[in-house]
């Protein structure tokens, strides 16, 4: 009996710094092969833009995601547009401020008040 054993990992292609954003691209590989690749930039102004997509035999995510970091480094928004692996359509939007969290995917929707630094994970996030 033979066993394949499949992988997925990411590693870094570059690192270049253009128009105010350092960018740093991935290159996305499926058992040893390039199957897909993440951009990221990151904006001096707390700004990072994430572009995400794999192939898996016709399946995988195409996703968009703008990210704004507060100045201690937790999210003050995000916001991830596209389709996920089963390209379902996604579109999910996460904000921070004055003491509210407010959150709405295509599986939830909620807010809450936050009296301290909070975390959120998206349901649709890129590996970055």
């Amino acid at each position: 009996m033979r066993t394949i054993v499949s992988a997925l990992m990411l590693i870094c292609a570059s690192s270049t710094l253009a128009d105010e954003a350092v960018i740093v691209e991935y290159t996305w590989l499926t058992i040893g092969e390039p199957s897909g690749s993440q951009v990221v930039r990151r904006f001096d102004d707390g700004r990072v833009t994430i572009e995400f997509e794999f192939n898996d035999r016709g399946r995988g995510p195409e996703t968009s995601a703008s990210v704004l970091l507060n100045d201690d480094g937790t999210i003050g928004s995000y916001r991830v547009t596209g389709k996920n692996y089963m390209k379902g359509s996604v579109d999910e939007l996460f904000e921070f401020g004055d003491g509210q969290a407010t959150w709405q995917s295509n599986t939830e929707s909620g807010a809450t008040a936050v009296d301290a630094a909070a975390f959120y994970y998206p349901s649709n996030a890129a590996p970055e």
